[in-house]
């Protein structure tokens, strides 16, 4: 190879590269969002149910036949577990959205390097 083709590919790399952060960055805060949007509709859900669960054990309104305080323990924990991991998540896609809004050259370098290191 010599060097006018070698600076021709690099030239064309950064090229294709260059037209893909824009379009990748665009796909990337919209999968965030979506997520985002998700995991506030899960903890709103994961409230609710609580909420209903002791508002029903408050007024001693218990009729069916699974509802005793063991499920009632259980539902509420899980409810708790699901809004504890969906916190993180927010915490997570909003960094990554606002990363990706500051420096998306950065971000998508990261994002080919882990893809990278996944295919080794």
């Amino acid at each position: 190879m010599n060097e006018q083709l070698i600076n021709d590919l690099c030239e064309k790399f950064h090229t294709t590269v260059d037209n893909l952060i824009p379009l990748y960055s665009k796909y990337a805060m919209t999968k965030d969002i979506t997520s985002i949007v998700a995991e506030i509709l899960l903890i709103i859900i994961s409230i609710a149910t609580i909420w209903f669960i002791l508002w029903r054990a408050k007024r001693n309104d218990v009729d069916w036949e699974w509802d005793t305080p063991v499920v009632s323990i259980i539902i509420i924990a899980t409810a708790a577990m699901i809004i504890l991991i969906c916190i993180i998540g927010l915490i997570l896609d909003i960094r990554d959205y606002i990363l990706w809004s500051i420096s998306p050259e950065m971000q998508f370098l990261d994002y080919v390097v882990e893809t990278v290191q996944t295919v080794k």
